[in-house]
């Protein structure tokens, strides 16, 4: 017995609302299907271990595909860099010479961003307000600050078209925010909005939880506030290292990573919201993205 739809809309199941009555109905998550290798691998030396795509992927007018992604190396642990690859179907990838960044004295790379420290947790926002900037990046990074001293926490960017990036002044904006940090793809309610670690949570609880942050004007932050973090009905030894947020339908849907202390692994459950801020977990908290078998290269993480 579903209630009266807006048929304009498009209405998700992945909760009750829609539901005025039911019998003998069970609600099932289908795991999507994976493919047996990664489809962007490390093949540049800056890449070094692998592409890190805790980033963006976006589809443009045209149907490319543009992915925003960071490396992930430590033997330039002091460097971060952003790497751009398109894709006309989201399968094969093309990493393009963009000559705007040096690396190792030359511009023959992909590389469209570069910091002084490393970049986590990277999201491309596409803003509809903007005109003249319709593509703004937040990240989480570190710049040297007064006295010898290194400071940690947001910084964004602002972009005409996705290849050339202008890091606004003022960072690191927002320091109590941790790492692992990722960002709603477009505004909500006006405003942008950033999920991280904060580290007056982390400290009152022990352990990893995702609190969120917004913005009007990129610069100006709003104090973190705790929207999810494990319960009673969690293993013991659960963290949550992070949540990618996007809107699907009239929902936000949310990637929540589970982190397990012992032994070190990591999966992904859904989560479901109305407004980014009260979250509802599915009643069987069951695995989404599983991990691979052992000895692959998605078995631990």
């Amino acid at each position: 017995d579903v209630k009266h739809l807006k048929m304009e809309e498009t209405q998700l199941l992945v909760d009750d609302e829609w539901i005025g009555d039911s019998n003998r109905l069970q609600r099932r998550w289908i795991s999507p299907r994976k493919f047996p290798k990664p489809i962007l691998e490390s093949d540049r030396p800056y890449e070094e271990q692998c592409p890190l795509l805790w980033g963006s992927v976006l589809r443009d007018a045209n149907g490319t595909f543009r992915m925003w992604y960071a490396n992930w190396a430590r033997k330039f642990k002091r460097q971060g860099f952003i790497c751009y690859a398109e894709s006309e179907d989201g399968v094969v990838w093309h990493k393009p010479s963009l000559g705007r960044c040096t690396f190792d004295g030359s511009k023959d790379n992909n590389i469209c961003l570069m910091m002084s420290h490393n970049i986590d947790g990277a999201t491309v926002v596409e803003d509809a307000e903007d005109t003249e900037f319709p593509l703004k990046m937040i990240f989480y990074s570190k710049a040297d600050v007064p006295e010898g001293q290194v400071g940690q926490g947001l910084f964004a960017a602002r972009s005409k078209d996705g290849i050339g990036w202008e890091v606004l002044p003022g960072g690191p904006l927002c320091p109590a925010f941790g790492d692992r940090m990722t960002a709603v793809g477009q505004r909500v309610g006006g405003k942008f909005v950033a999920f991280s670690r904060y580290t007056e949570a982390t400290q009152k609880y022990g352990m990893r939880t995702i609190n969120r942050s917004e913005s009007e004007d990129l610069v100006h932050w709003s104090d973190p506030e705790l929207v999810i973090k494990p319960d009673v009905e969690d293993p013991a030894n659960m963290e949550f290292y992070g949540m990618t947020v996007f809107p699907y339908g009239n929902r936000y849907i949310g990637a929540l990573e589970r982190m397990y202390r012992v032994p070190d692994v990591v999966d992904t459950e859904l989560a479901i919201s109305k407004d980014t801020r009260t979250w509802l977990r599915t009643r069987a908290r069951a695995c989404f993205i599983p991990r691979g078998e052992r000895g692959t290269y998605e078995s631990d993480w």
